[in-house]
């Protein structure tokens, strides 16, 4: 017989601990290239400053470089894009003119991502850099 005194208290592991984990359970998260291509595909919560940037670098593609010269998106929010025109008298134009434009943002994005467009002659509200579109551009 062994000359050691039991203890008179008894750590047993509960049985929920004895159990092991299955690995049933299906993960919630994504992997990189599905968070990028939701994104791309407007489906993600990042994919809006994706869009927005989409939108002003290729507003010349969207508008015609004529226009593109006069104009400048300068803010998005709610579904609304408000855009800066250089004269009154275009800023005019463009408000009656505001369906047809709209449908042209919409159709390059793929989305209803404009419901109402906005004409503005305030261009600091621009939240996007165009420098930094540029060289982003050249380098993709």
């Amino acid at each position: 017989m062994s000359n050691k005194k039991q203890s008179k208290y008894v750590f047993d592991t509960p049985p929920m601990f004895k159990t092991k984990f299955k690995q049933s359970r299906t993960s919630n998260l994504e992997t990189p290239s599905q968070v990028l291509e939701s994104t791309f595909k407007g489906k993600s919560f990042f994919s809006q400053g994706f869009i927005r940037w989409r939108v002003w670098g290729s507003w010349s593609e969207i508008v015609g470089k004529d226009l593109a010269a006069q104009t400048e998106p300068v803010f998005h929010r709610d579904f609304c894009l408000s855009i800066w025109a250089s004269t009154p008298a275009l800023a005019q134009d463009l408000s009656f003119s505001s369906e047809p434009l709209k449908e042209k943002i919409n159709k390059f994005v793929g989305s209803d991502w404009v419901k109402t467009v906005r004409i503005t002659s305030y261009k600091k509200q621009n939240s996007v850099n165009t420098g930094f579109i540029k060289n982003l551009k050249k380098f993709f």
